[in-house]
C-alpha cells in the first residue's frame, strides 16, 4: 500500500517533548521518533506503544491520546507531511529499534533546521528513502504489517509447549493493542492466537501419539503444554475425530 503514496509534501519537523493526554493534530501523516520514555498512543480502539529508539507512522493521522505509562516525560521527534495513501491503508506501522530509520529521522531534522533550497530537496529525498523502509516493514500488498508480529512469534516458538505461556501477554511484546494483534494474527495465519496455540500443541501431540514413544497419555498431555488432562482429550477427539489412545 505505501508504494502507492503520492504527492507528498513535508509540512514540519519538531524536537520537542511530547504532551499527556489529548492530541488534536491537524496533519495528514506524522512519524515519530521516540527518543526517551515511554509513550503509548491511543486511537479509538487501538493502542500502539512507542520506546526510545522506536520509529512510528501514524498514517491519515486521526487525534490520539498519549500517555507516559510510567508518569514520565519524553522528547520526541517528529515529521509531519501530506501525501495520498489508499483509505485502507493501516492506521499506524511501528520500526523497532530500527537505527537506519532513526538516522534518517535526525538528518531530516538537521536539514531543515537550516532551510536552504537544497536542503529542503535533500529533506524531500530522505523523506522517501524513510518511506521505503516502512514499505518494506508494512510487507508491500499485505495490509497490515506482518512483521509487527515477530516478537510474538518468536517467544511463541520458544514457549509453545510451557503450559505458564498466556496469549494474553503476546500483544504487549509487539507493542499494540489485544485488538489489532488478534486481526493481524488472524490474517497472517487464518486463526486467532488461541486456536493457533491449541492446534499446535495437538499436532505435537498427535506426532507423539504416532511414533508410540510415550509412557502415558497423560505424560504426552503434559509435554505438550496441557494442565488439564481432561481438556486435552477433549479437543483431541474434536480435531481428530478419536480420542487420544495407545492403539
Amino acid at each position: 500500500m505505501l508504494e502507492n503514496i503520492e504527492k507528498i509534501q513535508l509540512i514540519s519537523v519538531t524536537r520537542q517533548f511530547s504532551r499527556h493526554g489529548a492530541v488534536h493534530t491537524t496533519y495528514p501523516h506524522r512519524i515519530i521518533l521516540r527518543l526517551s520514555a515511554n509513550l503509548d498512543y491511543v486511537m479509538h480502539s487501538e493502542r500502539v506503544r512507542g520506546e526510545p529508539g522506536d520509529t512510528i507512522f501514524l498514517i491519515n493521522s486521526p487525534p490520539y491520546q498519549a500517555f507516559y505509562p510510567n508518569d514520565e516525560k519524553g522528547e520526541s521527534l517528529m515529521i509531519n507531511f501530506s501525501g495520498e495513501l489508499p483509505d485502507r491503508t493501516p492506521r499506524a506501522i511501528v520500526l523497532r529499534k530500527n537505527g537506519e530509520t532513526a538516522r534518517l529521522m535526525e538528518q531530516i531534522y538537521r536539514c531543515w533546521t537550516v532551510q536552504t533550497g537544497a536542503n529542503r530537496c535533500r529533506c524531500m529525498a530522505l523523506l522517501w528513502e524513510l518511506l521505503a523502509h516502512f514499505a518494506e516493514e508494512s510487507g508491500g500488498d499485505r495490509p497490515h504489517g506482518h512483521r509487527i508480529l515477530e516478537p510474538a512469534l518468536h517467544h511463541l516458538e520458544k514457549h509453545i509447549f510451557d503450559p505458564s505461556l498466556r496469549v494474553s501477554e503476546l500483544p504487549e511484546l509487539c507493542g499494540v493493542s489485544d485488538t489489532y494483534f488478534r486481526r493481524l494474527f488472524a490474517e497472517r495465519f487464518g486463526m486467532p492466537p488461541k486456536k493457533y496455540l491449541l492446534h499446535s500443541r495437538l499436532s505435537q501431540a498427535k506426532a507423539i501419539l504416532d511414533s508410540g514413544e510415550y509412557d502415558s497419555i497423560g505424560g504426552v498431555a503434559e509435554a505438550v503444554g496441557f494442565e488439564d488432562g481432561l481438556y486435552f482429550s477433549k479437543a483431541y477427539k474434536a480435531k481428530y475425530g478419536t480420542p487420544p489412545s495407545r492403539f
